[in-house]
């Protein structure tokens, strides 16, 4: 092999070189990056294999990724489960007190049981606003007025006339089918003064 002379400044650029390649080749991203250059200029190359192989720090980076991904999707659906929670409670805590208020105002089941079926059907939420509405569609019976028998003051005399309380103190309250009349008018006029909800 013959002699080649080099001068000193060659051969300071040549060790600064050989150095600077050293260490990138020690540093694994660098390296990475060596290569990918020297892919393109010498695809056939056999070091450039090493480029098919997965790199490490972005595998790292890409499981991170992931890791981080998959967390903030977790704290999400945890955070909207938890609003959707306290929004079913509130609702419900309104029904409840709603149903609660109409019991205590005197509603009946049958009539409570109305204002549920309809806050189901038209999608009502507030048990109060339904029953305003049920009692809209649903007035309460008329009160029958008493028919001339006066109050119920009996030490007061009325000055009505009542054909039945004439023919009962005829009797001297002997007559039964007077007094089957009278009962019964009087239920009637009863049961016809409730409220029914």
């Amino acid at each position: 092999m013959p002699i080649v002379e080099v001068d000193e400044v060659e051969l300071q650029r040549s060790r600064k070189a050989r150095e600077f390649i050293e260490n990138i080749w020690s540093n694994p991203k660098a390296k990475r990056k060596l290569l990918e250059a020297q892919r393109e200029v010498r695809p056939d190359d056999p070091m450039v294999k090493e480029l098919e192989q997965e790199d490490p720090v972005q595998k790292q980076i890409e499981t991170l990724s992931k890791r981080l991904e998959d967390s903030e999707k977790a704290r999400t659906e945890a955070e909207s489960k938890r609003e959707q929670d306290e929004k079913i409670g509130r609702l419900k805590s309104m029904k409840d007190s709603g149903i609660a208020d109409l019991r205590r105002a005197g509603w009946t089941d049958k009539g409570i049981e109305g204002v549920e079926k309809l806050m189901e059907e038209k999608g009502i939420l507030d048990p109060l606003d339904a029953a305003a509405i049920w009692e809209k569609h649903n007035p309460p019976a008329t009160p029958v007025t008493p028919n001339a028998y006066g109050g119920w003051n009996f030490l007061e005399t009325s000055n009505e006339q009542n054909e039945d309380l004439k023919k009962l103190i005829e009797t001297r309250g002997e007559s039964n089918p007077l007094i089957d009349k009278m009962a019964g008018d009087a239920l009637r006029e009863m049961r016809g003064t409730q409220v029914r909800r």
